[in-house]
């Protein structure tokens, strides 16, 4: 029923990301799975709940603000400087969800890229691949640029840490539960 709302709210395509040891063997990894342009296709994607225990589980229902209304558009996105992988519907490693409007960004990349799309290849890719803490310089350019967004970063490790100064959660574990990226994201 939630996930039905986010959708109606933010029509232009959704996707998601799994974040712990999805397969029972150990790893802890970060898969993503987008160009949802239907709710129920979302749903059936993301399977049965008791699935997802002691998962973490990151949904974005995209509303479009820049670039095109199309499955290569939805996120998350996985932190690259390439292009081509940010289209990608499938993948893991590390990746970027976002809320809001990156000003001035979108077109830039690509004709049809989002703002998301050119600040993960612009800024994201040089300076948030890593779960480890950016210098202070790096840290400045990433908060000067990031403005007002909310930016939410799946990174394949356990232990890292938070740049929520900058507007940026990087999520640990959270138990049992699908969280709107509104839900987890603090309004700092």
């Amino acid at each position: 029923k939630e996930i039905k709302h986010m959708f109606d709210r933010n029509p232009h395509g959704a996707g998601f990301a799994i974040q712990g040891d999805i397969h029972g063997d150990g790893r802890f990894l970060v898969e993503y799975h987008k160009g949802f342009m239907n709710v129920d296709d979302l749903i059936e994607a993301l399977g049965p709940k008791d699935k997802l225990k002691d998962l973490t589980v990151a949904i974005h229902c995209r509303i479009k603000t820049s670039g095109e209304t199309d499955k290569f558009t939805t996120h998350p996105f996985p932190i690259s400087n390439q292009y081509a992988d940010l289209r990608k519907t499938d993948g893991s490693g590390p990746v970027l969800f976002h809320n809001g409007v990156f000003s001035g960004l979108g077109g830039i990349v690509d004709k049809n890229s989002s703002d998301t799309q050119d600040f993960v290849i612009g800024v994201a890719s040089r300076y948030l691949k890593n779960a480890k803490m950016p210098g202070k310089i790096s840290q400045a350019i990433v908060a000067k640029i990031a403005g007002d967004c909310r930016i939410l970063i799946l990174y394949p490790k356990r232990n890292f840490p938070s740049l929520n100064q900058l507007t940026i959660l990087i999520v640990s574990q959270i138990n049992n539960r699908i969280h709107r990226m509104h839900q987890i994201l603090p309004f700092l």
